[in-house]
């Protein structure tokens, strides 16, 4: 994983054991974007996930229709989060409601965001010019 930015792993039929080892690799990784989609992850394979964000370099991240649902696995992303915000979190299709998943995008924009070494204000549209946020 040393020299890939972009892994897509979407619909592959991961485990627990492949999403930890996924985990367990993203510190010394180099990717910037990381899709999980419809992986059937659930909050352990959530939970081991999040638990490595903090130490990597991830920007862009795909956990759409994992069985995803409100606690302590949403919490662990919120506080990985909150330690090194990554700018695209997609979340679509899981089991939260609209609003659930609305308010937790929103307690993520309310975290200030670090990008080379200046702070941007939430909901500010600057990662790469591209104009996402999240």
């Amino acid at each position: 994983l040393q020299q890939l930015q972009v892994l897509s792993l979407e619909a592959c039929c991961l485990s627990l054991d492949d999403a930890q080892q996924v985990a367990r690799a993203l510190p010394r990784s180099h990717l910037l974007r990381l899709d999980l989609a419809q992986n059937d992850l659930r909050s352990k394979g959530l939970m081991a996930v999040a638990k490595s964000l903090g130490t990597s370099g991830i920007q862009d991240l795909g956990l759409e229709r994992n069985e995803i649902g409100f606690g302590e696995a949403l919490a662990e992303l919120k506080s990985a989060h909150d330690r090194r915000p990554f700018p695209r979190l997609r979340l679509a299709g899981n089991r939260l409601s609209k609003t659930q998943e609305r308010n937790f995008l929103q307690s993520l924009r309310a975290t200030p965001k670090r990008f080379g070494g200046q702070y941007c204000p939430p909901g500010c549209n600057c990662f790469e010019g591209r104009g996402e946020v999240m």
